[in-house]
């Protein structure tokens, strides 16, 4: 059985002055995280997914996450520039990460 998990690392609204994070944007970027892995549920049911919202930087949170994981996956977008272009969340996985990472371009 795999384990894999999601995760949005989009800003949330902070409650008061310490790193709460309000609990009804957490489940709102939770449930739109599941929504995206619905269609793999279903394809490819004996593997576990679950949904993750967290709060903070993404290179910091895929870091995180790549010491628990087997595989870290990340998507790449083609831009309009000439040659293949990574950004630094993929730069930072790439050369930190503590698992194999594949960088996947978008179709």
């Amino acid at each position: 059985m795999r384990v894999l998990q999601g995760y949005s690392s989009s800003p949330f609204t902070a409650v008061g002055s310490g790193a709460t994070v309000d609990s009804e944007v957490a489940a709102e970027r939770e449930a739109a995280l599941d929504a995206l892995m619905r269609p793999w549920r279903e394809k490819y049911p004996e593997t576990v997914l679950t949904a993750t919202a967290r709060q903070g930087r993404a290179q910091s949170l895929l870091l995180q996450a790549s010491s628990e994981a087997g595989l870290l996956v990340l998507g790449r977008r083609d831009r309009l520039r000439s040659g293949p272009y990574t950004g630094p969340v993929v730069q930072a996985a790439v050369h930190h990460a503590r698992c194999p990472t594949a960088v996947v371009p978008h179709a």
